[in-house]
This record gives structure tokens, C-alpha cells and sequence, in this order.
């Protein structure tokens, strides 16, 4: 745990978090657009774009894998809010690979990734202001 590594993830989050500050209405934006896409283009949309939902969980999991390997977290955190938590992504991956589906599950998908989401960044700024 040395204060380089704490800086790196201090710096991380904030950028992280400023990020989805400035996306979040951008979201419904887009979803609500998205509805005169199809539901395979916005499965893809969110699965393989820079901005899409994917983009946003993975920086998630980053600052949390930063927070484990400099050891101020167990790594059990990695299956409740990292990167192990990844069934609706999965689920989210495999809709955008299909030639059709329907528009529940990719919504109901997008909204649970969004969901564990902010549950991470709620853990992160939780355990960041127990350390201080």
C-alpha cells in the first residue's frame, strides 16, 4: 500500500466519476434515441463502443482491480463489484451477437450494468472514506 499506488486509483476514480457525471444524461439521451434503433444495433452500441456502457463498467472494474492489487481491499471485492461480476455483460455480449432480439432483455441488461455500476462507486467511496 504505498501513496503512489493510492494517488493512481485516488486519480482514477475521479476521473472515472467525472466521466459517468458527464454521461449519465447523455445515457438516456442516447436510450431514448435508441428506440428507433434496433435492438441488436444498441446491444452493439453499448458492447463495443468507447462511450457505451461497457466502456463505463470497465473503468469501474480498473479502479477496483488498483484498489486489490495494492492491497487495500480483499480480493473478494472482485466478485461482488469487480470484474467477476459479469453476468448481465455477458448476457448484454451474447444478445449483440444474435441476428435478432427482443427489446426487454437488452434494456433489462443495460440497466443492470448501469446498476452495478453505481452499487461499485457507492463500495469505492465507502471504503475511501473508512481509510481516511
Amino acid at each position: 500500500m504505498t501513496t503512489q499506488n493510492t494517488q493512481t486509483t485516488d486519480q482514477l476514480l475521479k476521473e472515472f466519476r467525472a466521466k459517468m457525471e458527464a454521461n449519465r444524461p447523455a445515457l438516456m439521451i442516447q436510450l431514448a434515441k435508441d428506440k428507433n434503433k434496433s435492438n441488436i444495433a444498441l446491444a452493439k452500441f453499448h458492447t463495443m463502443h468507447p462511450e457505451g456502457i461497457l466502456a463505463q463498467k470497465k473503468a469501474v472494474d480498473h479502479a477496483i482491480s488498483k484498489y486489490v492489487e495494492a492491497g487495500e481491499m480483499k480480493p473478494g471485492v472482485l466478485c461482488v463489484h469487480g470484474s467477476l461480476n459479469d453476468y448481465h455483460v455477458r448476457n448484454l455480449r451474447e444478445l449483440s451477437y444474435k441476428s435478432r432480439a427482443k427489446r426487454f432483455p437488452v434494456y433489462y441488461h443495460i440497466e443492470q450494468i448501469g446498476k452495478d455500476i453505481a452499487r461499485a462507486e457507492t463500495f469505492i467511496a465507502e471504503h475511501k472514506s473508512n481509510t481516511n
